[in-house]
C-alpha cells in the first residue's frame, strides 16, 4: 500500500520536477534562437536582434516574444491560411504544434476553427498564448516544445514588475484553477468584460497574471464614448510624448482621464516615464469607477474592489475605507474637450497620420477623401459621407 501511495506520489510530482529540471540559460540569444525554430521553424536572422535585446533588457517574456512572432506577418503568411476549410484545419495544426508544442485535439480543432473564422488568426494565437495549458506548461519562461527555459537578467525584472499574488483577483478563484470564470466574478457585467481581454467569457492566463499584458491592443480603436488607453508600455510611453521632452502631459494625453488620473500618482498633472510603466501600485487601471460600483452606491468598497490592498490604500486620500469617485476618477469637469484640437498636436488645424494614435484603418476611414490628413469635419464625421441635403 505504501509503496503504491509513493508511485502515485512521483506521478504527481512528475510534470512539477520536469519543469524544474528543464535547462536554464541567460543567454537571450539562445532563447529567441529556440523561438524562431518553435514557431517560424527557420534559424534567426539580423532582425531577431530587437527581440534579443528586449528580452535581455527585461521589457518583455518569453511569452510575449511567442505572442509576437506567431503574430507576426511572416508567420501568417508562411503557415496561416484561411483560403479554404482544409487550410484553416491546417492553420489550427501549426497554431499547437507551435504554440503549445503538440498536434490539435478533436476539441481544440473545433474550437479554434471556430475563433480563425470568426474573429481571426490573431485572436487564435492570444487565445492559444493566454490559455490555462499553456499557463501550466511553459508559463512566461519556458519556450514552448523546445525544453528550453530564460532565467536571465531580464526574466527576473519582468516578473518582478508586478508579481504580488500568482495570479490577480486570486480571492475570485474559488476552484483554485487558476481561471476565473463569471460565476466567479465579484462586480459587474462591465467590469468582467474590461478584464475579458479576449472576449472567451472567462479571465485566464495573461488576463490574471499580475501585471499582464493586454493581448489585443491593436483590435482597440477611437471611440469619443470608450476612449481608454491600454498600451501601458515603453513603446505606449514613447508613442504620447509628442514633443520628446521625457513626460506625458495632459496636452499630449489624447484619451479618457480617469486613466490619466489614476496614473499620475503625484497629482503635478503630468506622467513621468515612472508613472506611466509602474503599474505595480495599481495594476487595475482599465477599470472604472462606474464598473467599480457594483451596487451602484456612488463609492466603491474594498469588497468591490479587484486590484491590490496597497493600490486602494493609495487611493483612498481621507482614509475612510471606502473610495468616492473624486479619489478614483479624479474631480470631472463639465466642460468638454476638444477631441479634435487634442489630437492636433502641431496646431495645423488637421490630423496627419503621424498625429492619429489608432489604427490605419480607422483612419482611412475617416479620411473621405483621401488626401493623408483629417479636417474636424472629417474627424467629426466619424468617416460617414457628407451630404447635400437635397
Amino acid at each position: 500500500m505504501l509503496r503504491a501511495a509513493a508511485l502515485v506520489g512521483v506521478l504527481i510530482l512528475a510534470p512539477a520536477l520536469a519543469s524544474a529540471q528543464q535547462p536554464c540559460t541567460s543567454d537571450a540569444r539562445q532563447v529567441v534562437d529556440a523561438i524562431y525554430q518553435q514557431v517560424l521553424e527557420r534559424a534567426p536572422d539580423a532582425g531577431a536582434q530587437g527581440w534579443i535585446d528586449r528580452l535581455a533588457d527585461g521589457r518583455t517574456t518569453v511569452r510575449d516574444l511567442v505572442r509576437e512572432i506567431a503574430k507576426s506577418q511572416e508567420h501568417v503568411q508562411r503557415f496561416l491560411s484561411t483560403a479554404n476549410q482544409d487550410a484553416q484545419r491546417q492553420t489550427v495544426n501549426y497554431l499547437y504544434r507551435h504554440v503549445l508544442g503538440r498536434q490539435a485535439d478533436a476539441n481544440g480543432m473545433n474550437t479554434y476553427l471556430n475563433i480563425v473564422n470568426s474573429r481571426g488568426v490573431a485572436a487564435a494565437v492570444d487565445s492559444l498564448v493566454s490559455s490555462a495549458e499553456y499557463q501550466q506548461n511553459f508559463g512566461d519562461a519556458v519556450v514552448p516544445g523546445r525544453n528550453v527555459r530564460y532565467c536571465g537578467p531580464g526574466s527576473a525584472q519582468v516578473a518582478t514588475s508586478g508579481s504580488t499574488d500568482a495570479i490577480r483577483f486570486r480571492g475570485m478563484d474559488a476552484n483554485n484553477d487558476g481561471r476565473i470564470a463569471r460565476d466567479e466574478w465579484r462586480g459587474s457585467d462591465q467590469s468582467f468584460r474590461v478584464h475579458d481581454w479576449n472576449n472567451d467569457g472567462v479571465l485566464t492566463g495573461e488576463e490574471v497574471r499580475a501585471g499582464g499584458r493586454r493581448a489585443r491592443i491593436d483590435d482597440e480603436d477611437f471611440s469619443a464614448n470608450n476612449n481608454r488607453f491600454l498600451n501601458w508600455t515603453e513603446a505606449g510611453f514613447r508613442s504620447l510624448d509628442d514633443n520628446r521632452d521625457g513626460v506625458v502631459s495632459s496636452r499630449e494625453w489624447h484619451y479618457d482621464t480617469e486613466s490619466f488620473y489614476r496614473a499620475d500618482r503625484n497629482r503635478d498633472g503630468i506622467l513621468s516615464r515612472q508613472e506611466f510603466l509602474s503599474t505595480d501600485m495599481d495594476d487595475d487601471r482599465d477599470d472604472r469607477f462606474t464598473y467599480l460600483d457594483a451596487n451602484r452606491n456612488g463609492r466603491v468598497d474594498r469588497n468591490e474592489w479587484h486590484g491590490s490592498d496597497n493600490a486602494f490604500d493609495w487611493l483612498d486620500r481621507n482614509r475612510d475605507g471606502v473610495l468616492s469617485r473624486a479619489e478614483v476618477a479624479g474631480e470631472q469637469t463639465t466642460r468638454a474637450r476638444d477631441e479634435f484640437s487634442s489630437l492636433d498636436v502641431d496646431g495645423n488645424r488637421r490630423i496627419e497620420r503621424e498625429e492619429w494614435h489608432w489604427s490605419r484603418r480607422s483612419f482611412d476611414q475617416r479620411d473621405t477623401n483621401g488626401d493623408g490628413f483629417l479636417t474636424r469635419r472629417e474627424f467629426e464625421s466619424g468617416g460617414a459621407v457628407p451630404t447635400t441635403g437635397r
